[in-house]
């Protein structure tokens, strides 16, 4: 498929990427969180910026959203 890049440089635009992906998926938080192993009230405040991700639960829901996580280096 067609790949897609998401600029993300804040904790803001990663949560509104990831509840946008969630969304296009047709998954509810709840579903989400519980793959995550995390409350669904920790899972809206990812999405809302209202707490930090840990990076495990990232690459968790990465991988149950279906997208890769990468570092753009800069020169």
């Amino acid at each position: 498929g067609l790949l897609k890049y998401i600029n993300i440089n804040s904790p803001i635009e990663l949560g509104e990427a990831i509840k946008a992906r969630r969304k296009e998926l047709g998954i509810s938080q709840k579903d989400l969180a519980s793959y995550c192993k995390i409350a669904k009230n920790v899972m809206t405040n990812i999405e809302t910026a209202q707490s930090d991700v840990r990076v495990s639960t990232l690459f968790k829901i990465s991988t149950f959203l279906g997208f890769k996580l990468s570092l753009e280096l800069e020169d």
